[in-house]
């Protein structure tokens, strides 16, 4: 017996060590505002020096509750489900924390903009993470606060990417003006009577509307689909690879113009990709204080890799266009442990009259 119950133990200390760890945080035991529930993947303890990006999941309001013994409610749906079912593929990629709003007011059950902001500020204070990819993502309720955020921040530089599901952008686009800083890929099902989905296909058209530079933002729809559009979108089932594109996001993410100039250890590195917008060819030069064997990749506005190329080095001039799709692409250097992004359009070719 005793050694069954040694057996076990050792079991239950390597499926946590394997496969990361999930901790409940009361209200009152930390210095959030909010209670909330933390999972950290193995390697934020075992490899320090490596500093993981962050998600953090705001709920519908069917979890809202006290924040310390209701915090069993966040397991209800969404990406708090999968990462306790251990059916979450990116477990070793992200750390995840998942705030439990406390209101039960009809007139409050939304997390705020404010409440949000706050709990951005004491994750990116407490934790060992990359600020640079610090990510939120909501559904319902959850996705509003989150677009409410994006409304009343509209020059935030603290979040590189945001994924709002089965909410309304309308907020955020009257709000905000004009969204040039923070990435957005919002998910509604067109059957959804809880949160009417022309309301995101509205704030979307006007985000995309706004002058260059401005922020991406994306929408998808899922026909037939009435409000639980975040299950098939956070368990990846409908295709759409929401967590490989906020790994390609880092804040502050939107590029002025065409060139994007990072100073790293006093030495400048930039991408030059012109012109921009391009037709039918696009030059591109990562410019770094030597050169250095690089991985080039540009990616379309779902996620999919359409070029890829490892046969370049830094401060070689480098042409592609035709093989490339329509629309805004993400061009993505890797080099010397590095990554630099920057973003380029793609002209739809002008048919001409006979």
């Amino acid at each position: 017996m005793k050694n069954l119950i040694i057996s076990l133990t050792i079991a239950l200390f390597v499926s946590c060590f394997a496969y990361g760890q999930l901790t409940e945080k009361p209200l009152g035991t930390t210095t959030a505002a909010n209670g909330y529930i933390e999972y950290l993947p193995s390697s934020y303890t075992t490899n320090p020096n490596h500093r993981l990006p962050i998600i953090l999941f705001f709920h519908g309001s069917g979890e809202n509750g006290n924040g310390t013994t209701d915090l069993y409610k966040i397991y209800n749906t969404g990406l708090p489900q999968i990462i306790k079912n251990n059916s979450w593929t990116y477990k070793d990629q992200f750390v995840v924390l998942m705030p439990q709003h406390t209101s039960t007011s009809q007139y409050n059950l939304c997390p705020s903009a404010t409440e949000i902001k706050n709990f951005i500020n004491f994750a990116r204070k407490a934790y060992n993470i990359d600020t640079l990819q610090v990510f939120i993502t909501g559904l319902s309720c959850g996705g509003n606060g989150v677009w409410d955020y994006i409304g009343a921040y509209p020059t935030n530089e603290k979040v590189a990417a945001a994924v709002p599901i089965s909410a309304n952008g309308t907020k955020a686009s009257r709000t905000a003006g004009c969204n040039k800083t923070l990435p957005t890929w919002a998910f509604h099902g067109t059957s959804d009577t809880t949160s009417p989905w022309a309301n995101d296909t509205i704030a979307n058209h006007l985000f995309n509307a706004c002058p260059e530079p401005h922020a991406e933002a994306k929408l998808t729809l899922y026909p037939g689909v009435a409000h639980d559009a975040w299950t098939q979108t956070y368990n990846l089932s409908s295709g759409n690879d929401i967590y490989a594109w906020l790994l390609q996001q880092k804040s502050p993410s939107n590029i002025p113009n065409n060139i994007l100039t990072i100073k790293d250890n006093e030495k400048q590195t930039s991408i030059d990709a012109y012109p921009n917008p391009f037709n039918d060819q696009l030059t591109v030069m990562v410019k770094t204080a030597q050169s250095e064997p690089m991985h080039l990749s540009i990616i379309d506005m779902i996620g999919k890799k359409v070029y890829t190329s490892d046969q370049y080095s830094t401060n070689q001039e480098i042409t592609v266009g035709k093989e490339l799709p329509d629309g805004l692409l993400l061009i993505q250097a890797q080099f010397a442990n590095q990554v630099r992004t920057c973003k380029v359009v793609k002209l739809k070719e002008q048919k001409q009259n006979n």
